[in-house]
């Protein structure tokens, strides 16, 4: 006689006994196959009680259910240590630990998506509708879209804003400069400012500075030939 299916130890029904001999009721107990006696061997009740030797029919019904302690209680943990599987705890352990790196992974992936996030800025130049990420060319990455690559963009910072490569020639830049890179005339103390253009248009006196910016708008459209302006 050998152990079926290779397994030397099994959970079994069997019946417990009182003290005085008396039944009390149908337990779970581990069965040991002992291959010196080629038979099977069972212990004492998972629950601590007594058992009587030798197994009952699989499909007999157990009694000792339904509270901490009863054999029912135990059966998870000793199949688990029969099968060789890690408890319940180690597995809620494992659980735990696999969804806090998978949250950790998740809020790395967002905080990186926030970071890398396009932040567009548009062209000065009046209906121009070209605009860039300065995000990505502040830090060296390819835009999400080839349309907001910041190459040959000017910074206009008497204007406080960008201008695309196709109407950089308007302002050029302080080396070279444009026909039309303004250049601002601060009054004194309180008086307004002007935003003066070296085609010799000025604006109004002004202390907003984006209202001279949106005048330099109007003088371009005009300067450059737009039938609109």
């Amino acid at each position: 006689m050998t152990a079926p299916e290779g397994r030397r130890r099994r959970i079994v029904p069997v019946a417990c006994q009182t003290v005085r001999g008396e039944p009390d009721g149908i337990h779970l107990a581990v069965e040991e196959w002992l291959p010196r006696y080629e038979g099977w061997v069972t212990g004492p009740a998972l629950c601590g009680q007594s058992a009587k030797q030798g197994a009952l029919s699989a499909d007999t019904a157990i009694t000792c259910t339904g509270a901490d302690g009863s054999c029912e209680s135990y059966r998870d943990s000793y199949q688990r240590a029969l099968d060789g599987r890690p408890t319940a705890q180690q597995e809620l352990i494992t659980s735990l630990r696999d969804e806090v790196a998978r949250l950790t992974a998740e809020l790395e992936a967002s905080h990186t998506a926030r970071l890398n996030e396009p932040i567009l800025r548009h062209c000065l130049y009046p209906r121009c509708l070209r605009e860039y990420d300065v995000n990505a060319t502040l830090c060296g990455r390819d835009p999400d879209r080839p349309t907001w690559s910041g190459k040959g963009w000017l910074q206009v910072r008497q204007l406080d804003g960008d201008i695309c490569p196709d109407h950089a020639h308007v302002v050029g830049n302080q080396v070279a400069p444009g026909p039309h890179l303004p250049r601002w005339s601060y009054g004194s103390g309180d008086a307004p400012s002007t935003l003066r253009c070296p085609c010799g248009w000025d604006s109004p006196p002004v202390r907003w500075r984006r209202y001279a910016t949106e005048a330099w708008k109007n003088h371009i459209l005009a300067a450059e030939g737009d039938p609109t302006a």
